[in-house]
């Protein structure tokens, strides 16, 4: 099957006062059509910014696309006209923001904002733009959706709020959904509505999704393949069953390591939560050699020496590390 989305060799740099940032190194990733591919990581990794570059948002200055190629379709996002970029963004690819408090504008109604979208991609009338918001919110399960629409942000809650952005990124049908964080701030019962909503609409409308998060419980939820990011690069990918049962890279296995488990058999002593020692670093600062490596209770002199590639184990596995017999050992 051919990628509906290629992502290749994606470098993007940021100048700071302490020196460039490499705030992605080489990025390579491929979406499929109907597939929901999480890209997981802490916070740093380069998640959010890959989002970006995809949707031609890079704050420029500081930051520049330096190489590279996205390309959907037969057409490569950082070469079309940026008339063009405008007709593909909200049409073509579509994205969930963070916090929808600050991504809505808080002096226009939800339902003008949705009809905006659609006017400027669709060729509609006003009438025809309002009625087809209504039903997008009611889609995404928000009642009285006539009287809902006219409701400004601040008068709805952080949930409701979560589906209007759902809602817009949806309304002109795009192929590609990019959700980053979008349970951010969110209480569990509302994160698993969000889920099954995301589930749902993805299952009706065959839109692929890109799903961010460092939740690895949403990534189990949601996702069918997985790639792991950090310090700006991609360090392990493969189908989440795999990823989730056989993981191969130290910081993956960390990351799952880190989700709370309920024992089936508790003994009288308490649980604890394990935990990945360090920060990611400085992206000014990575050195050389593997950029987990100071935090890898596997390191060798290999590691912090030169940077591992990443290297395909199965037909759908790829991982970035020179001690995978050490690291399965254990």
């Amino acid at each position: 099957m051919s990628s509906l989305l290629s992502i290749r060799d994606l470098v993007v740099d940021f100048k700071t006062r302490a020196g460039n940032a490499r705030v992605l190194n080489h990025i390579s990733l491929d979406v499929y059509p109907g597939e929901v591919l999480g890209i997981v990581g802490e916070s740093g990794c380069g998640k959010s910014m890959t989002a970006l570059s995809v949707m031609g948002l890079v704050p420029t200055p500081p930051g520049k696309i330096t190489s590279g190629s996205i390309t959907l379709g037969d057409e490569d996002l950082l070469k079309v006209p940026t008339k063009r970029l405008h007709q593909i963004r909200g049409k073509e690819i579509s994205m969930i923001f963070q916090e929808p408090m600050t991504s809505l504008n808080p002096v226009f109604r939800v339902g003008d904002q949705i009809a905006e979208s659609i006017l400027l991609h669709e060729n509609v009338t006003k009438a025809e733009a309002w009625e087809r918001s209504v039903k997008m919110l009611e889609k995404v399960g928000i009642p009285e959706a006539a009287i809902r629409a006219r409701n400004y942000p601040h008068e709805m809650s952080g949930g409701m709020r979560q589906r209007v952005m759902i809602a817009m990124a949806l309304a002109c049908n795009p192929k590609v959904l990019i959700a980053d964080e979008p349970t951010t701030a969110l209480d569990v019962t509302v994160q698993a509505q969000i889920f099954d909503l995301l589930k749902e609409l993805q299952q009706d409308t065959g839109t692929a999704i890109i799903m961010i998060t460092h939740d690895m419980g949403a990534i189990a939820e949601l996702t069918d393949r997985v790639a792991v990011m950090y310090a700006g690069h991609v360090i392990e990918t493969g189908s989440t069953k795999d990823i989730l049962t056989n993981p191969h890279h130290p910081y993956t296995r960390g990351l799952i390591s880190c989700v709370p488990h309920l024992e089936k058999n508790p003994t009288e002593e308490r649980p604890f939560l394990q935990e990945i020692p360090g920060v990611v670093p400085p992206l000014t600062e990575l050195g050389k050699g593997c950029t987990f490596a100071p935090r890898c209770q596997f390191q060798s002199n290999t590691c912090l020496a030169d940077r591992p590639d990443l290297t395909q184990i199965t037909a759908e596995h790829s991982v970035s590390c020179y001690n995978l017999e050490k690291v399965l050992a254990q």
